[in-house]
């Protein structure tokens, strides 16, 4: 008897263990997003959709927001601190009258140089008549340094590094009653108040030559405009496994009306996240490829239109 007592007295200290050390919702996302930005290497599926309706007195509008409304985007990235490398390929499908255009588009970034590659053939494909380039440069790779930027080159790495602290720093200090779960999925709903107050977080920690007179002047700017926005739908949704975040998705809806017109905005961005940690491929391979760099580019450009 007396081993049967001690047996559930440990039963018990476990489970208050157990409960001492549950998270709560917002520490779950917290901890999910802290620990992708940590991730040494990971890939990614973004799919982006724009969705416009209006109410507008003018017919020749209505096209034009049927062709945003057509266009398919997605992002592919690929992820990898150690080679300190990221890559992007843009996919684009959509029309603007009259031509169409479907664009698979790798953009690959050394992160601690600066130095951007892109591939041709996609480009040349969609632009080549458009912007003179020739089918003989497909298969190369346009490398484009940072001191071809003219200054504006940014310390992605830095920066990236910057961003995320905000956000991180950002949920941290947002309310617990902001945070639900269903199953394994967190929601964060964020106001027209949190969107003025991240801007500000951005604007602060990106650029400080902005006085503390110039951020409130543009807050309460950007307030003011908000004002004529009524936001319908603000949150994000992160799917969390074993505290790993597995996708995310963002949700925005918003109307805007004025003198009997009206005008509503839908952008929901869907990311897929997976090879956590584990090892990634690149599709552009610098070391093995043909590189374009800017002034030859130019030349070749040069050459093509004007035939000398």
């Amino acid at each position: 008897m007396k081993k049967f007592f001690s047996s559930l007295i440990f039963i018990a200290v476990l489970l208050l263990a157990a409960c001492g050390e549950s998270k709560s919702d917002k520490e779950v996302v917290s901890d999910a997003f802290k620990s992708m930005m940590e991730a040494k290497s990971y890939e990614a599926t973004s799919d982006i959709k724009l969705n416009l309706e209006a109410d507008i007195n003018d017919p020749f509008v209505a096209p034009y927001i049927q062709m945003i409304n057509d266009i398919e985007l997605s992002l592919d990235t690929i992820f990898d601190s150690e080679k300190e490398l990221q890559e992007i390929v843009v996919h684009f499908t959509g029309t603007i009258s009259p031509m169409t255009f479907s664009l698979d588009l790798p953009i690959l970034q050394d992160l601690s140089s600066g130095t951007m590659y892109i591939a041709t053939d996609s480009l040349v494909d969609n632009f080549g008549m458009m912007f003179g380039l020739p089918e003989d440069i497909k298969g190369k790779i346009i490398a484009i340094e940072a001191d071809d930027l003219d200054g504006e080159f940014i310390n992605a790495d830095e920066d990236i590094e910057k961003a995320q602290k905000v956000v991180l720093d950002f949920l941290n200090e947002k309310s617990d009653d902001d945070f639900s779960k269903d199953g394994n999925v967190y929601t964060v709903k964020f106001n027209e108040d949190d969107l003025v107050a991240f801007v500000h977080a951005l604007l602060k920690a990106f650029d400080d030559e902005f006085t503390a007179q110039d951020l409130e002047d543009f807050k309460q700017e950007l307030e003011k405009g908000l004002e004529q926005i009524d936001f319908n739908q603000f949150e994000v949704q992160l799917t969390v496994e074993k505290d790993e975040l597995k996708a995310m998705k963002f949700v925005i809806d918003v109307g805007v009306e004025d003198e009997g017109e009206s005008i509503s905005i839908g952008l929901t961005i869907d990311t897929q996240y997976k090879s956590l940690n584990k090892a990634v491929e690149f599709s552009i391979d610098p070391e093995n490829s043909e590189i374009i760099d800017m002034t030859e580019l130019e030349e070749i450009m040069f050459e093509y239109m004007y035939g000398f």
